[in-house]
């Protein structure tokens, strides 16, 4: 018999069964190997010290997919660049990174939508209702063109000449150079500078009137 606190140590050839001092002994009846679906957290390969191949809990950052020199297909961690997508010579879909100039979408004559080098109206920042920075058509202050000191092609306000708006023969709005009539300043109720039409009191000369003049006739 086992003494308490001591573990048999059971061996079986060709199903009988022998403890550990050579006497017969029956697999327990209760030993059985039950399986069900692992529905678990992914799992991620390491070795360890001893060399073997274990998992663990998959935690890491996002993979990029990279064909190796022997061309099995690995994973690395991802930090790349933003891509294109562009065909190469035999039709292929391929990525590139991605700089490139802005594009604007429009219909070609087949009905295909296509894109081409955005040169469009200048947007303006601003925040709407819900806190989001949107653009818009920017009706900002007109810009006058120059070239600052290293060569480069500026712009900045520009304080040209007045210009005064007319309607031309198609109906166009259009601006020349205003020669008007001559203006006022004032400043108004909430003490800015503003200019009107000067149309003054006219102006006239006055006489001193003298009296009780006598001529004396000798």
């Amino acid at each position: 018999m086992t003494q308490p606190g001591f573990e048999t140590a059971t061996s079986c050839i060709l199903g009988e069964c022998f403890d550990h001092l050579g006497q017969r002994s029956s697999p327990k009846q209760n030993s059985k190997i039950t399986s069900k679906t692992a529905i678990s957290k992914p799992k991620l390969l390491y070795q360890n010290q001893n060399g073997y191949i274990k998992t663990k809990t998959d935690i890491s950052k996002p993979k990029r997919l990279y064909q190796n020199q022997n061309g099995y297909i690995k994973t690395k961690t991802d930090i790349s660049k933003p891509k294109r997508l562009y065909q190469n010579q035999n039709g292929y879909i391929k990525t590139k990174t991605a700089i490139s100039k802005p594009k604007l979408l429009y219909q070609n004559q087949n009905g295909y939508i296509k894109t081409k080098t955005a040169i469009s109206k200048p947007k303006r920042l601003y925040q709407n209702q819900n806190g989001y920075i949107k653009t818009k058509t920017a009706i900002s202050k007109p810009k006058r063109i120059y070239q600052n000191q290293n060569g480069y092609i500026k712009t900045k306000t520009a304080i040209s000449k007045p210009k005064r708006l007319y309607q031309n023969q198609n109906g166009y709005i259009k601006t020349k150079t205003d020669i008007s009539k001559p203006k006022r300043l004032y400043q108004n109720q909430n003490g800015y500078i503003k200019t009107k039409t000067a149309i003054s009191k006219p102006k006239h000369t006055t006489f001193t009137k003298i009296k009780n003049i006598r001529t004396i006739v000798l």
